[in-house]
């Protein structure tokens, strides 16, 4: 069996919520790739299945196995916004609680609290509008210290490829001063290390043209994404069913 269809056998176990076989399958050791995106079905993720489907606990043997939370489908929906857009407020919890982003916009500018409002999913915009200032703070609290590199949160190819400047959480002139004390020997060496490093990276990648290399494996297309239903198990390349529109939740 071909990398592909083994990834695209991880795609259809998530689509239809099979828990069990999921963990079965994490633990084989054969699905490395676990933010392998489908072309077929607009470069979504498996952890964007789970959240669509409402299966937190899927959630966290993704991420438990390295999946990216901030990992984008074609159009720029994370995780957080197909929990949104289903109202699992339960899995988004659980996104919050393992650091994911929460207030991405996608290519038409809606963060997924818009997309909650949108379909009418009060409890879940409102859990997302203490979420994102949330998240704001503490991933803004992690750079300064150096317990995370800046733009670790975001899918970075998919912004080099959609000409999106990742989000900053440190200012400009908050880096020079940070450096400035650094060179003054007051601010620890990690922690200046971690936010420069991150900083020379996108520069030095920026300017070449070429995205910085991540953990997810994206795939290069042009399909726009849709909010259609579940492939059906036995999907395979060059077979897709027919794409449907799901009912609002």
């Amino acid at each position: 069996m071909t990398q592909e269809l083994r990834l695209s056998e991880l795609h259809e176990v998530c689509a239809v919520g099979d828990s069990d076989l999921l963990e079965e399958m994490l633990k084989s050791g054969k699905y490395e790739h676990v933010d392998y995106k489908d072309p077929d079905w607009g470069e979504r993720a498996p952890l964007h299945w789970c959240c669509m489907k409402g299966k937190a606990d899927m959630v966290r043997h993704l991420l438990d196995k390295g999946a990216h939370p901030g990992v984008r489908s074609s159009c720029g929906w994370t995780p957080a916004h197909y929990a949104a857009e289903t109202g699992r407020t339960h899995v988004l919890r659980t996104l919050h609680t393992n650091n994911a982003p929460m207030d991405r916009r996608d290519l038409f500018g809606d963060t997924p609290r818009r997309i909650a409002e949108i379909y009418g999913h009060v409890d879940a915009a409102d859990f997302l509008t203490l979420a994102e200032a949330e998240y704001r703070a503490k991933r803004r609290k992690a750079e300064l210290c150096g317990e995370a590199e800046p733009y670790d949160d975001e899918d970075v190819n998919w912004c080099y490829r959609n000409n999106i400047t990742p989000e900053i959480f440190i200012t400009e002139d908050e880096l020079a001063e940070i450096t400035s004390t650094a060179t003054s020997g007051s601010l620890s060496t990690s922690m200046t290390s971690s936010i420069l490093k991150g900083r020379t990276k996108q520069r030095r990648q920026g300017k070449a043209g070429k995205p910085p290399s991540r953990r997810n494996t994206p795939v290069q297309g042009d399909a726009k994404e849709s909010r259609s239903g579940t492939p059906k198990r036995g999907h395979r390349r060059g077979s897709k069913p027919r794409q449907t529109k799901s009912p609002k939740s």
